[in-house]
């Protein structure tokens, strides 16, 4: 993130897959120990979840949040190497968050180093606003059974040592939208990923005979005619380009 009045330099996003809710975690480096007590105060508020997704990052690839994920009596994942359909998706999030940052500092004409005091304001935005795949629900709501509160007009400014007041801007609004967008569809290419290798691992089981095609792939289809012979004969027609793949 750079420079601040402090020391924090960086922001650490943790994420509840299924209904979208958000913490950011201001830090003042990127290692094990802030990912540790991040875990620790999610689970102080909320829980455990069953399952930790996370990128090979040397801050969440290390004993000691193995051995936290041991204690917990939780499943430590993390993203396969070189997947840019899952890599890109963590990016995003994260470009996203420095964009939706950079238009707040220059709409509400604040120092670059002030980034931290809109961290809050970022993050209530993504869990306050009630999105439509959750049933135009906010996360907050789906995710603590609480009723969703008025929308956070105010921020602190450390240096004026008073609240501030949010100024209406349709670009920043703009750029949350597409940052609640960008998180919503993190690491969701993992979980689609995991439930298409269960189900060919089980037809492989089966004895099912496996496609060797993709969406965008040109392909035949066979048609079983009888002719007066009672001999079948099979004709390709096509072809036809494939648009969807359903996993079923």
């Amino acid at each position: 993130m750079g420079a601040s009045y402090g020391s924090s330099k960086y922001i650490l996003v943790l994420k509840d897959h299924a209904t979208h809710y958000c913490k950011l975690v201001v830090a003042d480096t990127a290692d094990s120990r802030v990912t540790t007590e991040a875990l620790l105060a999610w689970y102080s508020r909320f829980g455990i979840p069953p399952v930790w997704v996370s990128d090979n990052g040397t801050h969440f690839k290390n004993e000691g949040v193995t051995e936290l994920s041991r204690r917990l009596r939780t499943k430590q994942t993390f993203t396969p190497a070189y997947s840019p359909w899952i890599i890109g998706s963590v990016e995003r999030v994260n470009r996203d968050i420095l964009q939706v940052i950079k238009a707040m500092i220059i709409s509400y004409k604040v120092s670059q180093k002030d980034w931290v005091s809109l961290v809050p304001l970022v993050q209530t935005n993504l869990n306050h606003i009630a999105v439509p795949s959750l049933g135009n629900r906010s996360p907050l709501e789906i995710f603590t059974g609480l009723q969703n509160p008025t929308p956070l007009q105010k921020f602190y400014l450390p240096e004026a040592k008073n609240l501030q007041q949010v100024p209406k801007s349709g670009e920043i609004d703009g750029y949350l939208a597409n940052l609640r967008e960008s998180v919503q569809s993190m690491h969701c290419a993992v979980d689609d990923k995991r439930l298409k290798q269960r189900l060919l691992n089980k037809k492989r089981e089966r004895g099912e005979n496996l496609v060797n095609f993709t969406v965008g792939d040109y392909v035949l289809r066979s048609r079983v005619d009888e002719k007066q012979s009672k001999k079948l004969q099979v004709t390709w027609v096509g072809p036809y380009r494939v648009l969807r793949a359903d996993t079923r």
